[in-house]
Formats: structure tokens, C-alpha cells, sequence
């Protein structure tokens, strides 16, 4: 699975490089960052823990013209209703046309 990171951790670290004298000519221009010592400090930046999500609205267990998933609504009465935007840890993205799982 990809890494993630956060935007504003980003910023914050490229802020404070930034921040750091050594970067800066004393006509306030900033010297150039080496990329080697770039490449170590973004390798630094925690990851995000994120998994990816299937919307019900791209579930093969959500049933368009009843809003309800099928799979829970097997388990209970009455029936599991869902939103397009609504999403759960059991989503399976639907088949796409010619077979492929997306």
C-alpha cells in the first residue's frame, strides 16, 4: 500500500527549513537546498495511517433502487439502509465491465 502523508506536516518541515540561517545569504536570499539532505528530511515525515474505503455507492452489496446493503440486511430485520457517501469495513467495489476489479 502507497505511504500518505499529511499536507501540514509537509509544510510545517518546509517552514522550518526555511527558518534555518543557513539557508538564508545575507541579502535575505535563500541559498539552495542540497537534495540529498531534502530527500532525508521528507524520508522523516510520518506517514498517515489511512487504508482505502469503497463508498456504498460503489459496493456490489449496495442495492441502488432500495438503499440498503445487501449483505448486512441478510443478518437483521429491519433492513441495513445506507447512504451513497455511507462506507464500511466489509465494501467490495463492484465488478467493472469486462471483469476487472477496481
Amino acid at each position: 500500500m502507497s505511504d500518505y502523508i499529511r499536507r501540514d506536516a509537509v509544510i510545517k518541515w518546509v517552514e522550518s527549513w526555511l527558518n534555518m540561517d543557513r539557508y538564508f545569504r545575507p541579502n535575505g536570499e535563500h541559498n539552495d537546498i542540497p537534495i540529498t539532505e531534502l530527500y532525508a528530511l521528507l524520508k522523516q515525515i510520518p506517514a498517515v495511517d489511512a487504508v482505502p474505503v469503497v463508498r456504498c455507492k460503489d459496493c456490489k452489496h449496495f442495492v441502488i433502487s432500495e438503499g440498503v446493503c445487501s449483505l448486512l440486511s441478510n443478518n437483521y430485520e429491519p433492513p441495513v439502509y445506507c447512504g451513497d457517501e455511507d462506507f464500511c469495513s466489509l465494501g467490495r467495489r463492484k465488478e467493472r465491465k469486462g471483469g476487472d476489479e477496481g
